[in-house]
């Protein structure tokens, strides 16, 4: 984990510029698959609630969570809950409750998008 904070090694989240060009993501134009943003932000996701409960963690989760949901012209259930639960945590929950009622729909078997937004 300490590396991985490592401000000399990583200016910024991945996907943005920062002045180590050649290890950022967003140097290069790549046709990455929804599911590498929505991995991305729960990583930043996983590390917010696990190790380092920092407002930063909880942004960077939400854009990789957009980017997740842009790329795949929003029809990511996935990417809609973890979304969902950082706006949750951020104290948004009229935006949380809706993106889980978005999830829901789409999986309406899904128990963990049932009590999400019954809770």
């Amino acid at each position: 984990m300490p590396q991985y904070f490592d401000a000399s090694r990583h200016c910024r989240p991945i996907g943005s510029r920062c002045r180590h060009e050649h290890t950022s993501l967003g140097t290069h134009e790549r046709d990455l698959d929804p599911s590498f943003f929505a991995n991305v932000g729960w990583v930043y996701m996983d590390t917010y609630l696990s190790f380092q409960p920092l407002e930063l963690l909880l942004l960077w989760s939400s854009s990789m969570f957009e980017e997740a949901l842009e790329r795949a012209d929003g029809d990511y259930h996935a990417a809609q809950y973890g979304l969902g639960l950082a706006r949750e945590l951020m104290g948004r929950p009229e935006e949380a409750l809706e993106l889980y009622r978005r999830a829901k729909i789409q999986r309406p078997d899904s128990g963990t998008y049932v009590l999400a937004a019954n809770r």
